[in-house]
């Protein structure tokens, strides 16, 4: 497809989810997302200039919207990210990081179409090195954050901010390794 072709169904499926009747105010309701975002480490690899270089990704994930405030959700995202430093030696084209997370997500909506809530999630973080010689890892993770839907009809748009932390085991590195992350996108919800 044509990029033309991709931003007018982009636009078509933004319009249709958000001039239909409420549904993420639902009592129960199934919720799909997508976002993109923005990685930044706040923390380095080594004590010297080792670190992670600030990175673009994209995910999504399901949820269940269990009443006006509570939803459990399930979150992937996808993050290329390249080495800074001179302690090891790494393939030009990065390091691929996989987030997976399930969140307990709790809001406080009230009578404008802005909710406000906060999240608490765990799960694992896959580093794998853009090079045959240097093995994938996977290491637990847990984040925190806070965000707001502007909800409209059947969807919202949100933005989060959150804290993840994990331990960052590859390239000869083990260490703590927190990142900021900021995600913007759509959700659908689809009543029950």
């Amino acid at each position: 497809m044509t990029r033309p072709v991709v931003r007018g169904a982009v636009g078509t499926l933004f319009l249709w989810v958000m001039s239909a009747t409420p549904g993420l105010a639902q009592d129960g309701a199934l919720v799909i997302h997508a976002h993109g975002s923005y990685f930044a480490p706040l923390s380095s690899l080594s004590d010297t200039t080792d670190d992670l270089a600030p990175s673009v990704a994209y995910g999504g994930g399901v949820g269940v919207q269990l009443g006006g405030r509570v939803a459990i959700r399930g979150d992937l995202t996808i993050v290329a990210t390249r080495y800074r430093g001179p302690t090891a030696t790494v393939n030009p084209d990065g390091i691929g990081r996989l987030y997976v997370f399930g969140d307990l997500q709790v809001g406080w909506p009230g009578t404008s179409n802005l909710v406000p809530y906060v999240l608490v999630g765990a799960g694992a973080v896959r580093n794998a090195p853009r090079d045959p010689t240097q093995p994938s890892t996977w290491s637990p993770a847990g984040r925190g954050g806070v965000g707001v839907n502007y909800l409209s009809g059947l969807g919202a748009v949100f933005v989060e901010v959150h804290a993840v932390a994990s331990r960052f085991a590859s390239l000869g590195f083990s260490k703590l390794q927190l990142d900021l992350a900021v995600h913007t996108g759509l959700a659908f919800a689809i009543p029950f």
